[in-house]
């Protein structure tokens, strides 16, 4: 969907073309094909190629191999980090009936897209004719309003050129916005590409309150005298640059609890962007501060488990832990020391994951060093709206993943 170079969308006025040896990356002109070529390029299409090479002569596949693939085997060549090996394969087409990709075939031709969603594929007619097996109406309608709003996100930030989300605190004065003022005025600039602006901006806000109102929720749930607060702290853990962008949105969590006056939202984990000097100013909207209220972002690049040791007296009310992932054994070994520091703090963590059997794996795992519940999993009610596609997803034919679609909290030991 992008140019490899400079990211532009494709659209009616832009046609990409694909890279004729590997395939793997698109252009909107040759002139970004002759930047991004002597900028990396060069060094990784060749390696492109032996990945769809192994693709066509093995059955089945295997990211790691893949992976290994990619990487160089000359001394300080620059290569795809990790994060971005498993961003290749992961979003790579995929036909939706028989789960075939472009390169497992010779000659190597692009699949052709369901015409309303345009993200669902198939590779021949015979696929095409079966495609409504697995590719229900309503399955499309929510893969178009993905679409639409993956698409609009694009264009908001090319033009912002920042990676904030989209965010729209609440007012502290009682008074309700026309919303659609505001979201018709930002898509007069990205109309042209996005055909659905409007609606793409309005899943973007919705989707960024997600963070807030989970937050809010979680005190709820947690702290039954959490209205009576006048000076609270909140740890984000395992943060990374998705809570990070969507810091301006605690701005709620003041104006949802009367009698606070304080608030510092920590934000901890080793993906977490360095404080940087000066922006832990009092970020507090003017009603705010004219009523004496503040709000304090900071940003702690470390395990959380070292932080706590190096900072005891930063003790929280509350502990955030979004998506977290640690189900994974690999991730709840790495994650465990971090988990114990929590349970040995003795205040309320809320969890949130993707999908049920994530967080009932977690559960069961928390439960064995003697988490005490007090919140059993269950649905989520201020989960994201922006449905999450990958390749594990769609060889389950349209299953659905939101963010923090499933919560559940925990305070200390039984």
């Amino acid at each position: 969907m992008l140019c490899s170079y400079c990211f532009k969308p494709s659209s009616a006025q832009i046609t990409l073309k694909r890279c004729s040896r590997c395939y793997r990356v698109s252009y909107c002109s040759s002139e970004c094909q002759t930047k991004d070529w002597d900028h990396r390029h060069k060094r990784f299409c060749p390696r492109f190629q032996e990945v769809n090479k192994y693709d066509f002569e093995v059955v089945g596949e295997s990211c790691e191999k893949r992976r290994e693939i990619l990487k160089s085997t000359k001394q300080n060549q620059h290569e795809p980090c990790e994060e971005c090996s498993r961003t290749i394969f992961k979003n790579e087409v995929v036909c939706e009936v028989c789960y075939k990709t472009p390169y497992q075939a010779r000659p190597i031709k692009p699949f052709e897209s369901c015409p309303k969603c345009r993200l669902v594929r198939y590779c021949s007619d015979d696929c095409k004719s079966k495609l409504s097996t697995v590719h229900s109406q309503n399955a499309c309608n929510v893969i178009a309003l993905f679409h639409a709003t993956q698409r609009t996100e694009i264009d908001y930030f090319l033009g912002r050129k920042r990676k904030d989300g989209l965010m729209m605190p609440s007012l502290k004065k009682i008074c309700t916005p026309d919303t659609s003022i505001i979201f018709d005025y930002i898509a007069r600039d990205i109309q042209a590409h996005s055909p659905q602006a409007t609606v793409g901006l309005r899943q973007l806000s919705t989707q960024s309150r997600s963070f807030c109102c989970t937050v809010i929720a979680g005190l709820e749930k947690t702290i039954p005298r959490i209205l009576t607060y006048t000076s609270l702290e909140i740890h984000v853990v395992g943060a990374s640059h998705l809570e990070l962008g969507l810091r301006g949105m605690t701005e709620d969590i003041l104006h949802h609890c009367p009698a606070l006056k304080k608030l510092h939202v920590r934000f901890i984990g080793p993906e977490a962007l360095p404080t940087d000097l000066g922006s832990t100013y009092d970020r507090a909207c003017t009603d705010c501060q004219a009523i004496g209220g503040s709000r304090i972002c900071s940003s702690h690049p470390e395990l959380y488990h070292d932080y706590m040791q190096k900072n005891p007296k930063h003790k929280p009310d509350l502990i955030v832990c979004l998506n977290s992932g640690h189900s994974d054994i690999g991730y709840f070994l790495s994650w465990t020391p971090t988990l114990v520091k929590i349970l040995d703090l003795d205040v309320p963590a809320i969890f949130t994951e993707y999908s049920w059997e994530e967080a009932d794996s977690e559960t069961r795992r928390l439960r064995g060093i003697g988490a005490r519940f007090v919140l059993e999993l269950e649905e989520n009610r201020w989960r994201g709206i922006i449905p999450i596609f990958n390749r594990g997803v769609q060889m389950n034919h349209g299953r659905v993943l939101y963010s923090s679609q499933v919560w559940y909290a925990v305070n200390g030991r039984t």
